[in-house]
């Protein structure tokens, strides 16, 4: 399940409990006559009994929705519509397409925990200007920023030891001081060697 629509919980007076057996679903409701999603924290979606208040008076009107469905550290899923998120610190992978289309985004903050960004990850996201790479990255696959046309920033926090490898197996290592470089880190990544597998060892 993943969306509640407003009153589905209408006149259930009876309920006092309600579970939420994946709570690090992320749900979030929607603000009485705004777009504006507010997510519920892992406290209160702990909490059976206030839940059950929550579906049944507090936002019984409202929609809800899974924003994020993360799986063994895998961001599988990603269904918010803001200009800038901080991805929680239990992400250590993103899941290939996750992010795509999300031409919203401005800022995204990523964990410093995150090991792999998958393919398409963020590809056709054309708002993002700039994007920080986490010291503990160590593998960005194929057109992960495909089409990502205003991303003129990337900040690897550790620019050594990568190396791009193409369809056909070659391998080609990048020189530290060009992923030291914001705009030349972006150029390699969104155009030289946008198709290629990222590893760094």
């Amino acid at each position: 399940m993943c969306e509640i629509q407003p009153n589905a919980f209408d006149g259930c007076i009876a309920l006092r409990a309600a579970h939420f057996a994946k709570r690090r679903l992320y749900w979030c409701i929607g603000e009485e006559g705004e777009q504006a999603e507010v997510p519920f924290s892992e406290a209160e979606l702990a909490d059976p009994a206030l839940m059950a208040v929550y579906l049944t008076e507090t936002y019984l009107t409202r929609s809800w929705r899974r924003t994020l469905l993360i799986e063994q550290g895998c961001l599988r899923e990603y269904r918010m519509s803001v200009p800038a998120i901080t991805l929680p610190d239990e992400v250590t992978s993103l899941f290939e397409k996750v992010l795509q289309f999300h031409g919203e985004l401005r800022a995204v903050t990523l964990p410093a925990g995150l090991e792999r960004i998958g393919a398409e990850a963020f590809s056709y996201c054309d708002g993002l200007t700039e994007i920080t790479l986490p010291a503990g990255l160590t593998a960005i696959d194929p057109l992960a920023f495909e089409e990502c046309d205003r991303l003129a920033q990337v900040v690897f926090q550790e620019p050594a030891g990568w190396c791009v490898f193409e369809a056909g197996g070659a391998e080609q290592c990048i020189a530290a001081a060009d992923l030291a470089d914001p705009q030349r880190a972006a150029e390699l990544l969104t155009a030289t060697y946008h198709g290629c597998a990222w590893r760094r060892s």
